[in-house]
């Protein structure tokens, strides 16, 4: 990709996406961050205003009011744009709304030639909650950060009682078809302040208040989840020997992940995971398919498991 390709990437990029790192720009543009500093200058003398913020969650960010070039998007553009629109579509969890239709209509009306595809066959998991309930809570929290308003929650932990909470809405994010919000729970009789993460499908009722609140300046979504699923706990290394299960290396369970074969049968994966339930949910997952060499908590805990579940076939038998 010549200078004035990358150039325009680059626009584009920050763009859509706002704030992003030197790194970042470096790896969607595939050349080095010496590059994305030259490319900043010969943007800013062009006439383009890229601010720049330093520190850990710093980055470059092009002034709102910039106007872009517009570029055509090729037929293999437009196909997966198609596909992605239609994929969207069909899940019972994604966030469909009027604005969105009408924004993606408009991308079509000016770019797109062809029809959409229709004919996809997705299945995906459905949850208990219906679809309108989940969105109308979606939107209001997203009115609630957007304006800096606290909520008022009547969530249900697990299968416990019902708790009302004041919350501080920071962020939603999306993790095994289930919706989540994080935000900052105030102090009040039983409960401790702190930033907590809840779901969405458990919340009974939600109301917004007027009552503002403030939003943390060191706020980062990717403290609390990664691309491997929610940050919870200290990262830690499973060793699994597993058998007749085939399909282990299409999937990425972790960071650091290797899979090394024993014989025809059986293999070894390592990998490095976050959170015990996610590694607990693994492992079971595998059933008597599986044995865990380390850590010993695990090994322990399905050894645990093992015989409660004899125990409750026993008494069935």
């Amino acid at each position: 990709m010549n200078r004035t390709a990358l150039a325009l990437r680059m626009l584009q990029i920050l763009k859509a996406r706002g704030l992003v790192k030197k790194h970042e720009l470096a790896e969607l543009l595939e050349t080095n961050q010496r590059n994305i500093i030259e490319l900043k200058k010969e943007l800013e003398v062009a006439g383009y205003d890229i601010e720049t913020f330093n520190g850990k969650a710093g980055g470059y960010r092009l002034n709102a009011n910039a106007l872009l070039p517009v570029c055509a998007l090729s037929p293999e553009q437009q196909a997966a744009l198609q596909d992605a629109y239609t994929y969207l579509r069909s899940l019972d969890n994604f966030i469909f709304n009027k604005d969105f239709e009408r924004a993606f209509e408009k991308v079509l009306a000016g770019n797109i030639t062809t029809t959409i595809n229709d004919d996809f066959t997705i299945i995906g998991s459905h949850m208990a909650m219906p679809i309108a309930t989940l969105r109308a809570n979606y939107q209001l929290i997203k009115t609630a950060i957007s304006e800096r308003t606290r909520l008022t929650v009547d969530y249900r932990p697990k299968n416990q009682t019902i708790s009302t909470w004041i919350i501080h809405p920071y962020d939603l994010f999306q993790y095994k078809d289930m919706w989540y919000l994080v935000g900052y729970r105030q102090k009040q009789e039983g409960v401790c302040d702190k930033v907590i993460t809840l779901k969405l499908n458990r919340i009974v009722l939600i109301k917004q208040t007027t009552i503002k609140y403030h939003f943390p300046d060191d706020f980062n979504i990717k403290e609390y989840v990664s691309k491997f699923g929610m940050v919870i706990g200290k990262k830690q290394e499973v060793v699994l020997k597993v058998k007749k299960r085939y399909y282990l290396s299409e999937y990425l369970y972790g960071e650091d992940q290797k899979i090394t074969s024993v014989d025809d049968e059986t293999v070894i994966l390592s990998v490095v995971m976050q959170g015990e339930i996610s590694i607990k949910q693994l492992v079971l997952s595998l059933g008597s398919d599986c044995e865990v060499i380390k850590p010993k908590w695990l090994r322990d805990y399905m050894i645990d498991e093992g015989k409660k579940l004899n125990q409750i076939y026993k008494k069935r038998a």
